[in-house]
């Protein structure tokens, strides 16, 4: 009875945050115009693909969110709720500054998302120890080479989720495909802490999905999408250690659509453009599916979701795999390859006009 009694408060729990989500999303949905007074319209820049303005500071409730919950959860739970929520704050309230003022530097931003991912390492004692190749994880024994590695690992990842920040429910779709798959994983390694962690922080998410897809009611903005980033970035560290079912493999593949993304990005404008690496362009590959798309099937339909659904496509590839194949890891080595091919498959055909 008691056992039962726990579920019926957890589910409870759920339903409220939920309803919190829910009721902020509608303000700010509702007091869009007054909130143009204070941040700045990002209509112009390159990257951008949308046709109208609506409120860019979405990822206010999933913080706000999980203010809440590091308040009011008293379960084993807190500890690693905390860990996260602190981490965050610095590459949070770095992209929030930039969705209100437009001035604040891509190296702040860069070194704001450094700090999260050292705060995480210090205060979780979460490292990537064992990547599954035997040089590497020789190195990784060492201690400061385990925590530089997880801190650019963490970094890599939070930048990569501001990139792929351009479609309605690319990123949250993205994040939520991943983060059901670390939640998988969790059960399957009998990790309940971190399950119960990451179905409270999917809440105000997934809320935010319903109003971001298909028509971008809410935009997450720069703060959100950094925040996604840290969430799936620390969840993958941790699912990836600690536990000998899980191949270390696995955690690479979850985020390999917007890590590839990211590392393409600075190859493609270091090397290939001659470009700063920290220009923004429209050549990410949802940007190129959204122009053909909207070439190829202009019309009475919404363009930007079925772009965005074409895109997801690839992370749902990812995930998929992860959760058929989690325990071998030949076979998501060959995922990985697929992923690879299918992502410059994908570049091929989109980008030609």
């Amino acid at each position: 009875m008691y056992y039962i009694n726990e579920n019926v408060h957890y589910l409870f729990e759920l339903f409220l945050y939920f309803l919190i989500s829910l009721c902020l999303l509608i303000l700010l949905i509702k007091t869009n115009k007054f909130q143009k007074k204070y941040y700045l319209e990002t209509l112009s820049k390159p990257q951008n693909i949308h046709e109208f303005s609506v409120s860019r500071i979405g990822g206010l409730v999933i913080f706000f969110i999980l203010v809440i919950e590091c308040l009011f959860i008293k379960n084993f739970e807190k500890t690693l709720l905390m860990d996260i929520f602190i981490s965050s704050i610095p590459v949070f309230l770095a992209g929030v500054f930039e969705d209100f003022t437009g001035s604040v530097k891509p190296k702040i931003r860069l070194c704001a998302s450094l700090l999260s991912g050292f705060i995480f390492v210090t205060i979780s004692s979460f490292s990537i120890k064992i990547v599954g190749v035997q040089f590497v994880d020789f190195f990784l024994s060492f201690e400061l080479v385990s925590i530089l590695l997880t801190v650019l690992a963490i970094s890599t990842v939070i930048n990569s989720f501001n990139i792929i920040d351009g479609l309605n429910g690319l990123s949250l779709g993205s994040s939520i495909l991943m983060l059901i798959t670390i939640i998988f994983l969790s059960i399957e390694t009998d990790n309940y802490v971190l399950k119960n962690t990451l179905l409270v922080i999917l809440i105000p998410i997934f809320t935010l999905f319903l109003f971001n897809f298909p028509f971008g009611n809410i935009f997450i903005g720069d703060g959100g999408a950094y925040l996604l980033g840290l969430i799936v970035s620390t969840s993958s560290v941790i699912i990836s250690q600690n536990n000998e079912i899980v191949s270390p493999f696995a955690s690479l593949l979850i985020i390999a659509y917007p890590f590839y993304e990211m590392i393409r990005t600075i190859v493609r404008r270091k090397f290939f453009l001659n470009t700063k690496v920290m220009m923004p362009d429209n050549q990410h590959l949802h940007s190129l599916i959204y122009k053909y798309v909207l070439k190829k099937y202009d019309g009475p339909i919404n363009n930007n979701a079925i772009a965005s659904l074409l895109t997801l496509s690839l992370p749902l590839f990812c995930c998929f795999w992860v959760i058929l194949f989690f325990k071998n890891s030949f076979v998501i080595i060959i995922g990985l390859i697929i992923f690879l091919i299918l992502f410059e498959i994908f570049i091929s055909k989109f980008s030609k006009l």
